[in-house]
C-alpha cells in the first residue's frame, strides 16, 4: 500500500506509550483515529482482491 500504513502504526504506538492512563476517553479516541487509516486500507485491499477474482 505506501509508507504511510508503518507511520500511522509508529505513530499510535509511540502515542499509546506517552497518552497518560488517566485520561481513559481520550486514549480510546486517539487510537481509533491513528488506526482508521489501516482499518480503511485493510478495507480497500479486500475489495481489489474481490473485484480481481
Amino acid at each position: 500500500m505506501g509508507w504511510w500504513l508503518t507511520a500511522v502504526y509508529l505513530a499510535a504506538f509511540v502515542g499509546m506509550m506517552f497518552i497518560p492512563i488517566d485520561l481513559t476517553y481520550v486514549v480510546g479516541t486517539v487510537f481509533a483515529l491513528l488506526f482508521l487509516p489501516l482499518g480503511v486500507a485493510g478495507v480497500r485491499l479486500f475489495q481489489r482482491e474481490r473485484a480481481t477474482a
